[in-house]
């Protein structure tokens, strides 16, 4: 049976779950401000009221809430990638050009360590760069010759995976995997391929 977490007149959206314990996490945005529920109960997120940003992702991390997304510029269209600790909001990049925006699909949190995957949308070459953050500092997964986009991340025994796909000269997308940085196509198939989600164990 579903469960409705805003009214029917409310625009809201809800992308991704967490369990902890028997708590219930979802985020997404209520009226474009990002906005995590926990049971069911609405938080939006500080710092969000007035530019407005989603969130996108979460991760429990023992007591801590750690959600990703994006966050508005309060003087330009542009939104870059942020994330929340337990609704302190922390800024990962600040976009300068209503051109570009990029939007964190993924979190993770291993030790001291906050990894999260984005992507860089450029609008001037509608292409996709996914990129990999760690604790700050951003490596790109692709040259941006083709269209990437990376969709989600797990960090494993201090190896990080990362799913998604990229575009080949033929513009067609292929299922990849990364693993440390180093991408691995999983298809060879002339039809379209691509990864959502992944688990690895």
């Amino acid at each position: 049976m579903a469960t409705k977490l805003t009214a029917d007149n409310i625009s809201s959206e809800a992308y991704a779950i967490a369990i902890s314990g028997n708590d219930v996490y979802i985020v997404g945005h209520i009226n474009n401000l990002a906005t995590y529920w926990k049971n069911g109960n609405a938080v939006t997120l500080p710092n969000t009221p007035t530019y407005g940003g989603h969130g996108k992702a979460i991760a429990i991390n023992g007591a801590d809430v750690y959600i990703a997304g994006y966050a508005r510029n309060e003087r330009i269209t542009g939104y870059g990638t942020a994330y929340w600790k337990n609704e302190i909001l922390n800024t990962v990049e600040t976009i300068v050009t209503p051109s570009a925006y990029a939007i964190a699909a993924a979190i993770a949190i291993n030790g001291n360590d906050i990894h999260i995957i984005d992507n860089l949308y450029n609008s001037t070459t509608q292409k996709n760069t996914p990129r990999y953050w760690k604790n700050g500092v951003v490596t790109n997964l692709s040259d941006g010759s083709f269209t990437a986009t990376a969709t989600s991340l797990s960090v494993v025994n201090n190896d990080v995976y990362i799913s998604g796909y990229q575009n080949n000269a033929n513009g067609i997308s292929v299922a990849t995997i990364w693993k440390n940085g180093v991408a691995s196509k999983l298809s060879t198939s002339s039809n379209p391929t691509l990864i959502m989600a992944m688990v690895v164990k």
